[in-house]
């Protein structure tokens, strides 16, 4: 039945639609307070009743998508708690993210402190895998002499046999051999590079051009240094990354295996994982970069977007793809706007946390938009929805219902 036979369908008088009445009118679906209070029958026929049973027709052709709020909710049910343990909590919604901020300084301070402790900043630590070349002046034994670090950390070298250089420097290595050559030469000229890197490697996984295990040559290598060397990230990747560091004490191999196989059981945080935006390790001209060192045994998890759920007074409601950098006003305008019914001074962005509970976040996007307020960066998961209005609600149904009796097609 179109709007035009349910018009034609409503007598002028008494009008019997369901169980719940207003007057002598009764409706087949529960309405908002807001209208049903201010909807009684017109005394006057003619044109005035003629509206109100156009009213009537859109509040029950359009009543099932009024989108209450959560405040509406829990006020009709007279308790605190918001359906599905939802938390209408500031703090509760924030926390996480402090959390997560205070054990990125953390983690910075520690590792600044660790590298200034005796240590060049450009030095490399000798491992396993390491390919090193040697030549000594005048000795044909040792020229273009090559071998390759073994996994206890020794290496084998002409005159003076086995020599352990795991954990050195290329400085520690030839002052070592040096000493050891001074034995059978009378002050040897060594000299020693590295000529293959392939220990203290740390792993790049996930939306990334490039994935797979890098090694870090400096002991300064960044974090940013590292995403770049990997070939930045993919279009669907996340405006966030998790860095698993390798744990104190603990071989680096060991520590790299064990990330990687925490990350592919499960969540990259349920590791010890800690996450960081991407925009503060570029930063702003309000903001200077985030320079995180990088250790060996380190894994980085470039997760994707990922979606949120949009729901109420949009044109468009449903799931919306996050980008990088896709906040509450942006989700919206993908969902085509706001319509006129939207409350938009109590817009909620629903978020899962980590005990399992939901928080809620009410925000006023007027206040947003005039530049008063924080735009919220949305998470993957995210519940957006967007109330309805009463006042406007009740008209926007009335004019729909105008539009299709007079054949008119909305603008969109």
């Amino acid at each position: 039945m179109n709007c035009f036979q349910a018009f034609r369908s409503v007598s002028l008088g008494s009008v019997s639609l369901g169980s719940v009445s207003l007057g002598s009118v009764s409706l087949g679906c529960a309405l908002p307070k807001t209208l049903a209070a201010s909807l009684a029958p017109p005394r006057r026929l003619g044109f005035c009743t003629v509206l109100f049973a156009c009213l009537l027709i859109a509040l029950l052709s359009g009543c099932v998508r009024y989108t209450h709020s959560q405040r509406e909710i829990a006020a009709s049910s007279g308790s605190k708690a918001i359906e599905g343990e939802i938390v209408a909590d500031k703090d509760a919604f924030t926390n996480f993210e402090k959390d997560q901020l205070s054990r990125v300084q953390n983690l910075l301070t520690s590792r600044i402190q660790s590298g200034s402790e005796g240590e060049k900043k450009s030095s490399y630590r000798v491992g396993n895998g390491d390919v090193l070349e040697f030549n000594v002046f005048d000795v044909e034994e040792f020229k273009d002499t090559t071998v390759r670090v073994r996994p206890s950390g020794f290496i084998a070298l002409p005159l003076i046999g086995a020599v352990q250089v795991g954990g050195m420097t290329e400085a520690e290595v030839q002052e070592e051999v040096t000493k050891r050559l001074s034995q059978f030469l009378r002050r040897p000229q060594v000299n020693v590079f590295i000529s293959e890197y392939a220990a203290n490697k740390v792993n790049v996984i996930g939306e990334v051009a490039k994935p797979g295990a890098y090694v870090l040559k400096r002991n300064d290598y960044s974090l940013i240094e590292l995403l770049s060397e990997a070939g930045g990230r993919k279009e669907n990747a996340s405006g966030r990354l998790i860095l698993i560091p390798s744990r104190e004490g603990t071989n680096p191999e060991a520590s790299l295996a064990l990330n990687t196989a925490r990350t592919s059981m499960g969540s990259p945080l349920d590791a010890n994982g800690i996450e960081i935006y991407f925009d503060d390790l570029i930063g702003s001209s309000k903001q200077t970069p985030l320079v995180i060192p990088l250790r060996a045994g380190d894994t980085i998890v470039v997760p994707e977007a990922g979606e949120v759920q949009i729901d109420g007074e949009v044109r468009k409601p449903g799931s919306v793809q996050l980008s990088a950098r896709t906040s509450l006003l942006g989700a919206i305008a993908s969902a085509g706007g706001l319509t006129y019914a939207a409350d938009v001074g109590s817009v909620e962005v629903i978020r899962e946390l980590e005990s399992g509970k939901k928080a809620l976040l009410s925000v006023d996007l007027e206040n947003l938009a005039l530049a008063q307020g924080k735009d919220v960066r949305l998470r993957d998961g995210d519940i957006v929805r967007v109330p309805s209005q009463g006042g406007r609600f009740a008209a926007q149904r009335v004019v729909d219902v105008v539009n299709n009796l007079l054949g008119i097609v909305p603008i969109p």
